[in-house]
């Protein structure tokens, strides 16, 4: 666990999990060892502000109150921009970080070639292997 100060365990967790150590990560290690650190996010960020930029952009020609930019436009930039992450990004920041054991990693990279290659019967074969680890 990393240490953010939403997650601080107290006395009481750690009597309700008793078949559970927690173990908290050092210090400014979690842009290493965290795949969401590792780049998930700046890709989504990247993303999220070229779509803004381009809707505000198409409201530069608009002056004084009808200038504004309706907020429901830029709330959608967030689910394009999470929908544009792609598979590949997310697949690489899991790669990088030491958080999967080898084996997970080998069967993360033959789903995702049996995704554009398999037929679904073997791709699902790949998913069963997975969720046995």
């Amino acid at each position: 666990m990393d240490n953010g100060p939403g997650h601080e365990v107290g006395d009481t967790l750690d009597r309700h999990l008793t078949n559970t150590t927690i173990v908290r990560l050092p210090p400014n290690t979690t842009s290493v060892s965290q795949p969401l650190d590792a780049g998930i996010i700046m890709s989504f960020k990247v993303k999220c502000s070229r779509l803004m930029i381009q809707i505000v952009s198409e409201y530069s020609h608009l002056q004084g109150r009808n200038a504004r930019v309706p907020r429901v436009r830029l709330w959608g930039c967030l689910s394009l921009a999470w929908d544009r992450v792609t598979t590949y990004a997310i697949q690489n920041c899991f790669e990088r970080v030491p958080v999967l054991p080898d084996a997970m990693k080998d069967l993360l990279k033959a789903v995702a070639n049996a995704a554009s290659e398999a037929p679904d019967f073997e791709l699902l074969q790949l998913k069963a292997q997975l969720m046995q680890l």
